[in-house]
């Protein structure tokens, strides 16, 4: 019976070595870096240098300190308060601006700004997504070429070939985990009130969605991204996100209100009923934007 492959950026853990250590054995520096106590490591292995100022006064939990496949150290520090270590905090002016988010597969997000008259949209089919797209190729063809060999290579070849895999797939993570970056520090920026649609990807996956289609709702990780939001938003008291269901969002005239049965999967919403026409998901965004104020029927 042959193994089961896993193709999952979720289920590959992109790390060498971890190790964990007790807050009583360890404490911070003024010299930026953290020292352990002599009888745990030799003399010249007892402290760790940090490559950026650490904003943690001290350490008050246990610890890990990650090696992953670049050969970079992680330290992970469960701290109380996120925001000491932002590197920059919101304006807290006496703006009011809001928006509705749709996340899609098409594109990752479409925002609907009606205090700016705007809308826009995150991870378009652009240079970053083309670059997505050319990982997902490159771990395809890898998968497929080695994979037709696997019975006859040796260990030291799949060992090989499982660590090259790992590599790609740990590079495409992080343009995922760049992207997610990039749009959360835009919204927390401007806006005060922000709801973002609850994508059911489980109703994806179960319906007759292609293959192409369920591999870029698992890449996006759209579950992760509203975790992070959530996260970001937590002690600012400005701000204020709002998690939404999104059901019949695409297909509910923001206009008139009524249905459009037949939008299937076209790009462009057209109301048979009022004649209003726009972008399927900047239509959605709207329509989220409004269940969340209690004004969708």
């Amino acid at each position: 019976m042959k193994p089961k492959q896993h193709d999952d950026i979720n289920k590959i853990r992109p790390l060498q070595g971890v190790f964990g250590c007790q807050k009583q054995y360890a404490a911070l520096t003024n010299t930026n870096a953290i020292r352990f106590l002599p009888r745990l490591f030799p003399k010249n292995q007892a402290e760790i240098k940090l490559t950026k100022p650490c904003k943690i006064q001290n350490i008050e939990h246990d610890f890990t300190v990650e090696k992953t496949l670049k050969g970079k150290f992680v330290l992970c520090v469960p701290v109380h308060d996120m925001s000491i270590m932002r590197k920059s905090k919101p304006s807290h002016g006496e703006t009011t601006a809001m928006c509705g988010i749709d996340p899609g597969v098409r594109t990752f997000v479409t925002v609907y700004d009606p205090t700016n008259l705007e809308t826009y949209q995150f991870g378009t089919v652009d240079e970053k997504r083309r670059r997505l797209m050319r990982f997902t190729e490159r771990i395809d063809d890898w998968n497929g070429r080695n994979r037709a060999h696997l019975p006859k290579t040796s260990d030291e070849e799949k060992e090989s070939w499982s660590r090259h895999a790992k590599k790609l797939w740990y590079k495409l993570k992080n343009q995922i985990s760049s992207l997610h970056a990039t749009v959360i520090a835009h919204l927390v920026k401007t806006y005060n009130f922000i709801s973002l649609g609850k994508l059911d990807i489980s109703s994806f996956q179960k319906g007759d969605t292609g293959k192409a289609t369920n591999r870029w709702l698992r890449l996006y990780r759209h579950y992760s991204f509203r975790e992070k939001l959530l996260n970001r938003a937590e002690g600012e008291e400005r701000l204020r996100v709002e998690i939404t269901d999104e059901r019949y969002t695409s297909k509910t005239c923001s206009l008139c209100k009524r249905k459009n049965e037949k939008l299937g999967g076209k790009e462009t919403f057209d109301c048979p009923h009022c004649g209003y026409s726009c972008h399927r998901d900047v239509n959605g965004a709207r329509n989220i934007l409004l269940k969340s104020l209690g004004i969708f029927c």
